[in-house]
């Protein structure tokens, strides 16, 4: 049973809405990350193509201009196990997978990493802040 709300207590900020995407996604907005303590990207599969695999890959900056792959697994909280490294394949459809961030960077954004170009995909990922500094949240994007 359910006793305490996390509604007020939680802000998403959409990376890429649902839809079919073909090849890797790069398009999201940087999130900035001032003012919360936890960082989740939560990605939703659909129908994912029967040929390659799709990665979920963060990226991280000190003043939302330049981006940079986030290696270092210190920063990188794997709920997806070797799924995050090797990516949903077809096997995949109608899934969640969750990444956590923990890194030292102040904006932090999601890429969609195709193993092949023409690799198809129907997914949305979004970032989750949570442990606000300041509740309730405010309304989300």
């Amino acid at each position: 049973m359910a006793t305490v709300d996390e509604y007020n207590n939680v802000f998403e900020h959409v990376q890429f809405h649902p839809k079919s995407y073909t090849g890797t996604a790069t398009g999201a907005t940087g999130v900035d990350t001032a003012g919360f303590e936890s960082v989740t990207f939560i990605m939703t599969t659909g129908v994912v193509g029967a040929t390659g695999s799709r990665r979920l890959a963060l990226r991280d900056s000190d003043d939302d201009v330049t981006y940079a792959p986030v290696v270092n697994t210190e920063y990188i909280v794997n709920i997806l196990g070797s799924t995050y490294a090797s990516g949903v394949t077809g096997a995949d459809d109608n899934k969640v997978y969750r990444v956590g961030y923990v890194g030292p960077k102040r904006y932090v954004k999601a890429a969609v990493v195709a193993s092949a170009a023409s690799n198809v995909a129907f997914l949305s990922v979004i970032c989750q802040l949570g442990r606000p500094h300041v509740a309730p949240t405010p309304p989300n994007e």
